[in-house]
């Protein structure tokens, strides 16, 4: 729940807080966005709404966690109404399995009277008996030694103030050699996502390759490139231009990190493994991505190519 709390701490920009237009930009991400976030594009007053409705989520449902007047039906809606937020997300965006685990979580959090419906009907549906009831379960006695529970609580509180310390302007909570936790035991977590803001910046990549026999190909996904105007025509659905996730996760924080030697290492992982597997030689090879910057609703955008690297074998390139 401390999650969802934080999240709401960290989206302090006007997008979320004034002009409810961070779902609008988040669905404006090419690289990210499902074909039913596109289309939810054509309702920008309905995303402002869905906008200041996400965070009111995130806010009310840890809260009616810890009601104490009828803390089951309370956290049964608190329940409902997380699994709908990530529901919504994972029918709109490409997050990878984030939404799968925290759905697999939160219904972990399922109140005791509902899991016992719940294994009631599952053991009337296979016409047995419930062996045990939910009120019932033992911990492990590992799991009861407070020293556990005391490690589980610092750890938690120590991403918490990691947090805390992303906001601008806020002093400098971990001291440098109080890191070493973090960087060992990966406790250095951002629980914002879209925090503070909606990133307006979106682009795609292209591995531009001039064989021997005048032809041009993306070696990104083996595409002929007949029209040199490939390069400036977006994919359809953007993410299919990527492998997976974790190859558009990758080549984003190539971008971020803006290294001349990882842009040249990654461009020869890409000229040697075509070279593996093909009988034309490459000539030329240019890295290039394309720039788009997202604009309000109404407006459109259009891309700007910027050449990364050049592995120059051939003056026809």
């Amino acid at each position: 729940m401390l999650i969802y709390l934080m999240g709401v701490v960290l989206k302090n920009s006007p997008e979320w807080l004034y002009n409810g237009t961070a779902l609008y930009y988040a669905l404006s991400l090419d690289q990210m966005v499902k074909p039913f976030g596109g289309w939810l594009l054509n309702f920008p007053v309905l995303l402002k709404y869905l906008t200041f409705g996400t965070l009111a989520v995130e806010f009310i449902a840890p809260i009616l966690f810890i009601i104490p007047y009828k803390n089951a039906i309370c956290k049964f809606i608190g329940l409902l109404l997380l699994i709908s937020l990530h529901v919504g997300i994972e029918l709109t965006l490409h997050v990878g399995l984030f939404s799968f685990i925290c759905i697999s979580a939160l219904i972990g959090l399922l109140p005791a009277p509902y899991i016992n419906i719940i294994e009631t009907k599952v053991y009337r549906l296979f016409n047995h008996s419930p062996a045990i009831s939910s009120n019932n379960f033992e911990y492990l006695g590992v799991l009861q030694s407070k020293m556990i529970g005391i490690l589980g609580a610092s750890f938690v509180a120590y991403i918490l103030i990691w947090n805390l310390n992303t906001i601008p302007s806020t002093p400098e909570l971990i001291p440098t050699k109080a890191k070493f936790p973090a960087n060992v035991l990966r406790l250095d977590q951002r629980w914002g996502m879209f925090a503070p803001r909606v990133t307006k910046t979106d682009g795609w990549y292209i591995f531009e390759a001039l064989l021997d026999n005048g032809k041009y190909v993306d070696l990104f996904n083996n595409k002929d490139i007949r029209d040199l105007d490939y390069s400036n025509n977006k994919p359809d659905y953007l993410f299919k231009h990527y492998k997976n996730a974790r190859w558009r996760k990758y080549l984003e924080g190539v971008l971020k990190r803006s290294s001349e030697e990882e842009y040249e290492n990654i461009g020869l992982v890409f000229i040697n493994s075509w070279l593996e597997f093909n009988d034309h030689e490459i000539v030329g090879f240019r890295l290039i991505y394309n720039h788009e910057y997202s604009l309000p609703a109404g407006y459109s955008t259009s891309s700007n190519k910027h050449i990364l690297y050049i592995k120059d074998l051939n003056s026809n390139l």
